[in-house]
């Protein structure tokens, strides 16, 4: 049988709700031992597709050894890791080699620190393993007008990536960028 995400995270949220965690569950809650169960065989298999982990810029719960570790004693398959600063990539290659049960892949997020929409880090990743190339995120216009909105300052406007002209079209860097990632064989993520 197959399950969606939706329900499954509308399961997480009822046990959530009853407030007891299974024994052997940290930092999970579930009703008893076999609920727990449930949802290891649930995720037996499967693949994390966006999980940001250490070494960043920004705090994050765990290392990409650690997040190895962790899905090895899971079950579960791999991960897509993402940073919004530098290419992931190499870091999945050298966990690929650590972990040979699993399977992890990286990328690159085309914010300011790679040089915004540049289709040379697109294809510098892709020559290294990278499967996928995300759009600006940090430094794009679109999420730094939505951060003033919500009362967080924004970046520079100056130092803002634009993936589209004024008219709504994608600017000239945005389509090399995906000619690129098409010749490298790379999934698009459309960033923020």
């Amino acid at each position: 049988s197959s399950l969606s995400i939706y329900p499954i995270k509308n399961w997480i949220s009822e046990k959530r709700a009853l407030g007891t965690p299974a024994a052997g569950c940290e930092g999970a809650l579930f009703r008893d031992e076999l609920e727990a169960q449930h949802m290891r065989d649930c995720l037996r298999g499967a693949y994390e597709m966006h999980v940001h982990t250490s070494p960043d810029v920004t705090a994050r719960k765990c290392s990409d050894l650690e997040l190895a570790r962790r899905f090895r004693d899971a079950g579960l398959a791999g991960a897509l890791i993402k940073c919004h600063y530098a290419d992931t990539a190499a870091r999945a290659a050298l966990l690929n080699e650590q972990f040979t049960q699993l399977h992890f892949a990286g990328g690159v997020t085309l914010n300011n620190s790679v040089g915004g929409l540049n289709p040379e880090a697109v294809a510098t990743s892709g020559k290294m393993g990278g499967r996928i190339v995300w759009f600006p995120t940090m430094d794009s216009r679109s999420y730094q007008e939505f951060r003033k909105q919500n009362g967080t300052s924004g970046a520079d406007p100056s130092k803002c990536i634009d993936v589209l002209d004024g008219r709504g079209n994608l600017v000239p860097e945005a389509l090399a960028v995906l000619e690129t990632a098409k010749r490298c064989g790379m999934l698009v993520g459309t960033g923020h």
